[in-house]
């Protein structure tokens, strides 16, 4: 693989560079898989040698921590690892555990102290999260740095905004322009229908689901079995990813799908690392087929060879929809266009991947990256397009589209459900279909405001019916 900067990447590391001399600190913002670390060591290259900067890259997860190693190391550029086991080194570059580092400074070591104080730049990976608690705490521990975040996702589910933290914001090109060019797999999404009601969930305080309910919803015989079923007819033999909703979740989706003949694995927070590395690594070389995690895979790891994706965790959070969405989008090889199986309709409440998202470094406003454009789901086959691609027919099976086939705009209403159907099912069924699926008067109110029903006797007159079928 060439180690060559593509003219993107140029015109980005250019850009930074040049607030970086006006003593700004930018944020850069590049689609998921579209070479972000390749940019920070182009310019950390140019700061040490040209400056004599000294540089920390600071990540949240082994994994990160050891990509990044291996990108400096394809640059060339000398450098060490604080981790645990391993400390400050005479490198002007370092790779660091943010954990590591603020544990040190809380147990008072002097030498970690010393590092921070000295640092010219301070590079933080998944900048999103630089508004938390602990990359806050890092920042106030820099005495002269100045930030470089790089993220593919500027945007929190809990509306705040990265200008507290970065000054300027350096955009690349957009996903799909990335795509149109060669650097990006193209991608399909289907959406089979589930009996998954996720209308009852609640939601926690930093905006996404409960995690003690997403447990009990999806970590059930049924749900588990939905996975398995879906790569089956829809990607079998394929490399793939599954993100799931739990722990548990993950080891007992994993253990459907080997039931199922397929060979795969489960990995956690608290998979030993080498055992986490040989399960990628297996989907990397064929021996795995499938992955099952809980968040581990979301951000930053590279699966070049991964074709597929599988959603089974819902989630309120655009962010996190993106990095498990953009798993499979990076080109190999000859693995053609990469799929989305989305089993929780996580592509309905967000719109697609690809969409252009409005964002700024501001904050205070919530869900402006769902302003985009709805999406429509074919219920023969379960494509999911954007509406704005959807014609008259769908692009895979070439069926027609129903008549009364719903465009399903992003928010919140993607996610309510009346037994196994949809608001897009709701709106094209017969109205004698959808009532077949009402089990209580909210999922009658449901059908009640979707279908604008302005009797407001109906919904008494369907509940008694509904306790006598």
């Amino acid at each position: 693989m060439s180690n060559a900067l593509r003219p993107y990447q140029r015109n980005a590391a250019n850009e930074i560079m040049a607030l970086l001399m006006r003593r700004r600190s930018p944020c850069f913002v590049l689609p998921t898989r579209g070479g972000k670390t390749r940019v920070m060591t182009e310019v950390t290259g140019t700061v040490t040698g040209a400056a004599g900067w000294r540089v920390g890259f600071f990540v949240h997860r082994v994994e990160l921590l050891k990509q990044a190693s291996a990108a400096l190391t394809r640059a060339s550029i000398a450098h060490g690892v604080i981790a645990p086991g391993s400390g400050v080194t005479s490198h002007r570059v370092h790779v660091a555990s943010i954990d590591t580092i603020l544990t040190r400074l809380r147990a008072g070591c002097a030498e970690t102290a010393r590092w921070l104080a000295s640092l010219d730049l301070a590079c933080l990976d998944e900048a999103h999260h630089a508004v938390a608690g602990k990359w806050l705490a890092l920042a106030n521990a820099l005495a002269k740095a100045l930030l470089l975040g790089v993220t593919a996702t500027p945007y929190r589910s809990d509306g705040q905004g990265l200008g507290d933290v970065f000054s300027d914001a350096v955009r690349g090109p957009t996903m799909r322009r990335l795509m149109q060019d060669g650097w990006l797999a193209d991608f399909g999404v289907v959406a089979p229908p589930t009996k998954l009601n996720l209308s009852d969930l609640s939601v926690r305080g930093r905006g996404d689901f409960t995690a003690d309910q997403l447990r009990v919803l999806l970590d059930n015989p049924d749900f588990i079995r939905a996975p398995v079923r879906a790569y089956g007819r829809f990607a079998p033999g394929q490399s793939c990813v599954v993100f799931c909703g739990g722990v548990l979740h993950a080891q007992h989706t994993a253990e459907a799908f080997r039931r199922a003949g397929w060979r795969a694995i489960s990995i956690d927070g608290d998979t030993p690392p080498a055992e986490r590395a040989a399960a990628l690594e297996g989907l990397a070389d064929g021996t795995v087929q499938v992955v099952t995690s809980c968040d581990l895979i979301s951000e930053g790891t590279d699966l070049p060879e991964v074709g597929a994706a599988i959603l089974a965790r819902p989630t309120k959070s655009t962010q996190l929809f993106m990095q498990q969405a953009g798993r499979p989008l990076t080109p190999h090889g000859d693995k053609g266009r990469a799929l989305i199986i989305d089993l929780v309709r996580n592509t309905m409440a967000h719109g697609m991947v690809d969409a252009e998202r409005p964002w700024t470094l501001e904050g205070g406003v919530k869900g402006l990256e769902r302003q985009v454009e709805g999406t429509i789901r074919c219920p023969t086959c379960w494509r999911v397009v954007g509406a704005g691609d959807a014609g008259r027919c769908c692009p895979e099976c070439r069926n027609p589209y129903p008549a009364r086939t719903a465009v399903i705009q992003p928010g919140s209403n993607a996610f309510v459900s009346v037994g196994a159907l949809a608001i897009d099912d709701i709106r094209r069924l017969p109205l004698m279909r959808v009532v077949e699926h009402i089990g209580s008067r909210r999922d009658a109110e449901i059908v009640a405001k979707v279908l604008k029903i302005s009797d407001r006797s109906w919904v008494d007159r369907v509940v008694e019916q509904r306790r006598a079928a």
